[in-house]
C-alpha cells in the first residue's frame, strides 16, 4: 500500500509475481507532502521508485485488431494486419519487419495498415509459422503470428535404388536416408545387397511416409541355396512375405488399396545369401507433409586414438545426416591411450551435461555441429600469443580454453590487432578452464599496463615486471581487473600448465 499524506493511492491487492510498472497520481501531493510504503504481504519488492512533478502521460500502445495469429493459404498472395495507435506522438510513425525469407513486400506507408506477401508453399511441405514485428516510438512492440498452410499433395511415382555396395538409396536421384542393418552383411554385388545366413532383421525403411500408395513392387533373387524371405509393409500394414525366390533378379508386385504410411522390408535369411536390389514405390494419391530436418555434422578429433560417434535410438548415425526437431541425438567420445576427455563443443544445440563422455542433446531448428576437446595425459602446456596463435578474446589451445566476460565494467574485453594484444578493462575477467587441474599461469603484461589491480578467484596471484603468475591446483582459473586505479590490462602471452 502507498499513501500520501495519510491518503491511500495504491493498494497492494494489485501486486503479481512479476515485475510490473505503475504510474501513481497524486493530484494534491505538494513538496511537503510524506509518501508512506507498506504492506500487508509477507514480503514484497520495490525494483525503481521514482517520485516527479507534473502530469503523467500514458505512453503510445499498438492495438492489433485483425486476426492474431493470422492464417493464410498454402498458395502466394498479398495479405494484411490491421491496428491502431493509442496516445499517439507527434512526427512518429510505425514500422514492421520480420526475419522470415517467405514473408516479403512488408508495407506500412499506409496508416493502420501492414500489408505483406507469402511465398507459395511446395508440395508435401509442413504446415509453417512465421512473425511480424510491429515498432511504434515508446510503445512495446506488437508481434503478429502468421500461420501458412501446409503444401497441397501431388500424384506422383517413387523409385528407390539400393546401391551395390552398402546400405543406401537415392530417391529421384538423390541421396536418401536408411535405417542401418541390424544383424547380417552390409557387402552385396551386382545382383545387390547380400543378405548373409543368420540375418534376422536386416531391413529398411522409407525416410518419407505417403498416402494413396497403390501398389509396392520388390526386386529380389538368391544365390543357389539361398533360403529365406522377405515381409513388405506400409505403415503397420503387411502388404505381402516373399517366400520363394529365382536366381535371377525377379519383381515381386504387391497391390494395395489407397494405404498410408511409410514403406519398408524386413529379410530373414537362414540358408546361404538372399539379395534384395529395387524397391518401387507407385503413390497415386499425395505426398504427406514432412516436417523439416536438419544435418548433424560430426567433426572427428586429430588426437591419437580418439574419436567421437552419435546415435539416435540406438542406431549409428552419419556426419551430415538430417533428423527433424525434436530428435534425442546421443554422443559419445573414446579418448585415446595418451588423452583425458575434455568436453563437447556444439554449435546449434546444447549437451545435457558438456563434461560427460557421453551425454544427449535435443535438435531444435539448426543444424548441429559436434566437437570434442581431448587433453594430453601427463601434463602439459598451453601458450596463448596473442597475434601468433590466438586473435580474439576467446578460444582452445591444447585442450585448455580461454573466455572473457565484460561483468559490470564499461568497456567489453577487446583484441587489439595494432599491438596484438587482449585488453581486459576496468571490471573485466579472463577465465582458463582445463579438463585437468592448472597449476600454473604465466602472464606477460605490456610494460605500462601490468594489472597489477588484480585478483584470482582461486589460487595465489602476484605480479611484478610486466609478468603476472598464478599458481594453485583448480581445472578453472577466473583473474579479473579489479579496477582499483582504472588501468587496463593489456595481455601480450598466457601460458598455462596443467596436471
Amino acid at each position: 500500500m502507498i499513501t500520501v499524506d495519510g491518503t491511500e493511492v495504491f493498494a497492494s491487492e494489485g501486486l503479481t509475481s512479476d515485475y510490473k510498472t505503475y504510474h501513481i497520481n497524486c493530484a494534491k501531493a505538494t513538496a511537503a507532502s510524506t509518501i508512506t510504503i507498506g504492506t500487508s504481504l509477507k514480503r514484497a519488492y520495490i525494483n525503481n521508485l521514482v517520485v516527479g512533478s507534473g502530469t503523467y502521460v500514458e505512453p503510445p500502445v499498438i492495438n492489433i485488431t485483425s486476426d492474431n495469429p493470422l492464417e493464410v493459404a498454402n498458395t502466394a498472395g498479398n495479405h494484411s494486419i490491421s491496428y491502431t495507435i493509442g496516445n499517439r506522438t507527434d512526427g512518429s510513425a510505425l514500422t514492421a519487419t520480420t526475419e522470415d525469407s517467405w514473408i516479403s513486400n512488408i508495407n506500412y506507408s499506409t496508416s493502420g495498415t501492414v500489408t505483406f506477401t507469402v511465398t507459395a508453399q511446395e508440395t508435401g511441405a509442413m504446415a509453417r509459422e512465421g512473425t511480424i514485428t510491429l515498432s511504434y516510438p515508446g510503445a512495446k512492440p506488437k508481434v503478429v503470428t502468421v500461420k501458412q498452410a501446409a503444401g497441397a499433395g501431388g500424384s506422383v511415382t517413387y523409385k528407390y535404388t539400393f546401391t551395390s555396395n552398402a546400405w543406401a538409396a537415392t530417391l529421384n536421384g538423390t541421396a536418401a536416408n536408411w535405417e542401418s542393418i541390424k544383424n547380417g552383411s552390409a557387402t552385396g554385388d551386382s545382383r545387390g545387397i547380400s543378405i548373409q545366413a543368420a540375418a534376422t532383421g536386416a531391413g529398411a525403411t522409407s525416410p518419407a511416409s505417403y498416402t494413396g500408395i497403390s501398389n509396392v513392387t520388390i526386386n529380389a533373387s538368391k544365390s543357389k541355396n539361398g533360403v529365406g524371405s522377405i515381409v513388405v509393409k506400409v505403415g503397420e500394414n503387411t502388404i505381402g512375405t516373399i517366400s520363394s525366390f529365382n536366381t535371377t533378379a525377379t519383381d515381386y508386385s504387391f497391390d494395395v488399396s489407397n494405404l498410408s504410411g511409410k514403406v519398408s522390408f524386413v529379410v530373414t535369411c537362414t540358408t546361404s545369401t538372399l539379395y534384395v536390389r529395387d524397391i518401387a514405390i507407385t503413390a497415386t494419391g499425395t505426398v504427406a507433409p514432412q516436417a523439416p530436418t536438419y544435418a548433424v555434422t560430426l567433426n572427428d578429433p586429430t588426437e591419437t586414438g580418439c574419436s567421437i560417434s552419435a546415435t539416435v535410438d540406438g542406431n549409428a548415425i552419419s556426419s551430415g545426416d538430417e533428423f527433424e526437431e525434436g530428435t534425442v541425438v546421443t554422443i559419445t567420445a573414446t579418448t585415446g591411450n595418451d588423452y583425458n576427455f575434455g568436453g563437447w563443443t556444439l554449435t546449434g544445440a546444447s549437451a545435457v551435461n558438456a563434461s560427460l563422455a557421453s551425454t544427449t542433446f535435443t535438435i531444435g531448428k539448426s543444424a548441429v555441429t559436434v566437437g570434442a576437446t581431448f587433453t594430453p595425459k601427463g601434463g602439459g602446456t598451453a601458450t596463448f600469443t596473442f597475434g601468433t596463435n590466438i586473435s580474439a578474446t576467446s578460444g582452445t589451445i591444447n585442450g585448455v580454453s580461454l573466455s572473457t566476460a565484460k561483468n559490470n565494467g564499461s568497456n567489453a574485453p577487446a583484441y587489439n590487432s595494432n599491438s596484438s594484444q587482449l585488453r581486459l578493462y576496468r571490471y573485466n575477467s579472463m577465465t582458463l578452464s582445463c579438463a585437468s587441474n592448472i597449476t600454473s599461469i604465466v602472464i606477460t603484461y605490456d610494460a605500462e599496463y601490468i594489472g597489477s589491480d588484480t585478483a584470482a578467484n582461486v589460487g595465489s596471484y602476484s605480479c611484478a615486471n610486466s609478468v603476472g603468475t598464478w599458481t594453485g591446483s583448480s581445472k578453472s582459473v577466473t583473474i579479473t581487473n579489479t579496477g582499483t586505479d582504472n588501468v587496463q590490462m593489456r595481455i601480450a602471452q598466457i601460458v598455462v600448465t596443467y596436471e
